[in-house]
């Protein structure tokens, strides 16, 4: 089984950003393949940050 993407999220940009995105193009990537990349990578540190904590001596 393959996995399919069904689920979509629509966004609104200033069109600086949009032409910023553009660089996706250098990645050779298209821009939703870059902005959900980015997205995951920033999303995967800040669960991370809740994961791990460490404790001293006393705890």
């Amino acid at each position: 089984m393959t996995n399919k993407r069904t689920d979509r999220i629509d966004l609104r940009v200033y069109p600086e950003a949009k032409e910023a995105l553009q660089a996706a193009a250098l990645r050779h990537k298209s821009v939703s393949e870059f902005i959900l990349d980015s997205a995951l990578d920033t999303a995967d540190e800040v669960l991370a940050d809740r994961r791990h904590f460490g404790l001293n001596a006393e705890q």
